[in-house]
């Protein structure tokens, strides 16, 4: 059985593509039923490329609301006492207390993708063999979230941010206690839970391509325009790709943006136009304030194909957050050359100047990706040696068989 939050799609973002690339290692070794616990119920239909070849459980889950108060230490009072763990709906009690999903049917491996669904469902799931997926380390993304924030937050809001950090790292070590397996995406969050755990069974699932991405599916016609377009126009085009919504995309931007876009102009100056290309749902009022000429936000697209094919440069200027970067992947993937910071780049065996250009620092950033502009065959080299490197590590085949190992203990 197969528990998640997120529905499984090749063409989704991070968590989605990671979930599907699962998917297909489980169903490899055997049927699989997918457990889907979603927010919003008021539809049982599967928008996925799976949908019709599993049986699919629907369910849902509702946790409290924990409101802004402007009494003084009322937030963290609230956080403190109401701040319960979700309560699932929608799917009955068998007599026995556990959730009739499968009725008399034996599972043989529990697979919770992500720590919140393991503490939803772990209850009413028993299994031969229990299997939780970290992903990423997310009490160590709430501490370099606070950390980041911490001069323009109140001492309410850093208490609760701590709070919540607390919290986490507590669900992770009785998750490292109690479960069979536990899996991250990289090395570097291997040996930080191992060390926090040195009796857990914790082992490593990079994040990949998606067997989609690497077929790369026909363009369709506004695909084409684009690529086209891409052909004469005389532009140096920089593309940065996330979902708004997930925090560490939003501050990515806004750092961008502000603090490294307008240097990256000035230090162009008239030699050629530069533009921006957002792509990604979820900006909001705030984001789309800072459109502009040359700065344009495209929103959710069918396809980053023709978007990567026909950007300059992909910029991944990550703060904080765990796990690693499919986006660097992609962008790997199809050519294109990356800068990044250092955290960005956190996870996936690159180094400065080889795979990508590293750079945390504003102004160095902006030269960073000046250098990669301008060209010439040292950026071409690193191109080739980061398509390599998804070749060897982070495709499709490789992420799904790095799974099917670990389940069947030939790793």
């Amino acid at each position: 059985m197969f528990v998640t939050k997120h529905v499984p799609d090749p063409n989704g973002p991070g968590s989605p593509q990671r979930a599907w690339n699962h998917l297909l290692a489980l169903r490899s070794l055997g049927s699989v039923t997918l457990l889907l616990a979603r927010r919003d119920t008021s539809s049982d239909s599967l928008d996925s490329p799976i949908a019709g070849q599993i049986d699919v459980v629907h369910t849902s889950f509702q946790r409290p609301i924990i409101r802004q108060s402007l009494i003084p230490g009322f937030t963290l009072l609230k956080h403190m006492f109401f701040d319960s763990p979700p309560r699932i709906t929608g799917l009955e009690d068998s007599s026995d207390g556990r959730l009739d999903i499968v009725g008399d049917q034996v599972i043989d491996i529990a697979f919770f993708f992500r720590c919140d669904c393991y503490q939803i469902f772990q209850r009413y799931i028993t299994a031969r063999r229990t299997i939780v997926d970290f992903d990423d380390i997310e009490s160590k993304v709430i501490t370099q979230e606070n950390a980041l924030n911490s001069a323009r937050m109140g001492r309410e809001y850093r208490l609760v941010g701590k709070l919540k950090a607390y919290r986490q790292a507590v669900l992770e070590d009785q998750i490292l206690r109690d479960v069979d397996d536990v899996l991250v995406c990289s090395d570097d969050d291997a040996i930080e839970l191992r060390e926090r755990s040195p009796s857990a069974n914790i082992g490593v699932v990079p994040n990949g391509l998606t067997e989609d991405a690497s077929k790369r599916s026909d363009a369709s016609r506004e695909d084409e325009k684009i690529t086209e377009q891409k052909a004469t126009d005389l532009f140096s085009t920089v593309l940065f790709v996330g979902t708004l919504s997930y925090p560490p995309n939003d501050d990515a931007l806004s750092f961008f943006l502000e603090d490294i876009y307008p240097q990256l102009e000035r230090l162009i100056g008239q030699t050629k136009t530069l533009r921006c290309w957002v792509v990604g749902p979820g900006a909001s009022d705030r984001h789309l304030a800072r459109e502009r000429e040359g700065v344009s936000f495209l929103g959710r697209v069918e396809s980053l194909k023709p978007y990567y094919e026909a950007a300059d440069i992909a910029v991944v200027p990550i703060r904080f957050g765990g796990g690693t970067r499919i986006k660097i992947i992609e962008a790997f993937s199809f050519g294109v050359p990356v800068v990044a910071t250092t955290i960005g780049a956190e996870g996936l065996g690159v180094r400065n100047g080889r795979e990508l250009l590293l750079a945390d620092d504003p102004e160095q950033f902006a030269k960073a990706c000046l250098s990669v502009l301008s060209g010439g065959g040292s950026t071409l080299e690193m191109v080739d040696r980061a398509k390599d490197l998804v070749s060897a590590n982070y495709s499709a085949v490789a992420v799904q068989r790095a799974l099917q190992e670990r389940i069947l203990g030939e790793k």
